[in-house]
């Protein structure tokens, strides 16, 4: 199967969107300091339709989150200096149309780890400390109640886009709400070709 993530098209849109300070959306948590991109613009809708489509491609990502929705997928950028401090995400997420339980997590990286330093996706599991920075196309999901940050980056633009499924599953939990992580490739071309399908490793709590 292919789910293939036209990453050349994402980094193009975001150099013409417009981005404005993420805080608007959590402006109580002194700690988040990046830039998400402007909901109202056009070009905003277009990048979170192309990463939505590639998840719900994916076989991995389906299989593992079991989505019932899927809030929609949001560009967010990091510049030198900027981060976004341990938290867990919102268990409710305000949406056009009713509300969304936010059971998973899912960062999908867009820009080449070798054009930045920092910039790590850290997430707790058990009591280890995980370090993610995938190349473009890669996706992490984790519980949105796991404690994680972004570690400051110290040189280049960290660009990904971020999300939060809901799962259809209402009395076991899926994985991810047992602690485990997926880390899943959406596109392995960072030309924006659909050459490669994905590919998962599963990470489970350390004992589990």
């Amino acid at each position: 199967q292919t789910c293939a993530l036209p990453i050349s098209r994402l980094v193009q849109l975001s150099r013409e969107l417009r981005f404005i300070e993420a805080r608007v959306s959590n402006p109580a948590n002194q700690t988040k300091d990046n830039l998400q991109a402007d909901p109202a613009d056009a070009k905003s809708t277009e990048s979170s339709q192309i990463v939505q489509a590639a998840l719900v491609r994916s076989r991995e990502f389906v299989d593992f989150t079991m989505p019932k929705r899927i809030a929609a997928p949001l560009l967010c950028r990091y510049e030198p200096g900027m981060k976004y401090g341990a938290h867990a995400d919102a268990a409710m997420l305000p949406l056009v149309g009713g509300r969304l339980r936010s059971d998973i997590s899912c960062t999908v990286f867009l820009a080449d780890p070798a054009t930045y330093e920092g910039g790590e996706l850290a997430i707790s599991v058990g009591n280890q400390t995980v370090a993610f920075k995938g190349g473009p196309g890669d996706a992490i999901v984790y519980p949105s109640t796991t404690l994680h940050e972004v570690v400051p980056v110290r040189t280049g633009a960290r660009l990904v886009s971020i999300t939060e499924p809901m799962t259809g599953i209402t009395s076991t939990p899926p994985g991810p709400r047992n602690g485990g992580t997926l880390r899943t490739g959406l596109s392995g071309d960072d030309r924006g070709s659909e050459t490669q399908g994905c590919r998962a490793t599963r990470r489970r709590r350390p004992g589990a």
